[in-house]
Order: structure tokens, then C-alpha cells, then sequence
């Protein structure tokens, strides 16, 4: 038995296929989070809303 809890970040080799297929298609898929991101941000600005990593995601951006 282990005496500490824990994370097991082992990838499976069906998800690193998958993965693998995907990659070449990462830059568009952030592309578009961030476009959603910014529509949430300027829609919601008015509102007492907090969004997580608004600060984080400006900042990389």
C-alpha cells in the first residue's frame, strides 16, 4: 500500500495516437478558445462576473 496519495500522468498509447493525430491542428484549436474567451470577456464585462484566467490569458495573448 502507498502512504501518499498521487496523480498518475501515464499516457496509454490509444490517447497518444489520438493526440499525435491531433497536434498538427493545436495553434487553430487555441486560436479559436481564445476568440471564445474574448467574446465571453467583452460580453460579460458590464456584469460582476470574474473570469478565471482573464488575467493569465491576456497576458499570453
Amino acid at each position: 500500500m502507498h502512504r501518499e496519495l498521487g496523480y498518475n500522468y501515464r499516457m496509454s498509447n490509444v490517447i497518444a495516437g489520438v493526440v499525435r493525430g491531433q497536434i498538427e491542428y493545436l495553434e487553430e484549436h487555441i486560436e479559436q478558445k481564445r476568440k471564445i474567451y474574448q467574446r465571453y470577456k467583452e460580453r460579460f464585462k458590464d456584469l460582476p462576473v470574474k473570469m478565471n484566467l482573464a488575467k493569465q490569458l491576456d497576458e499570453v495573448a
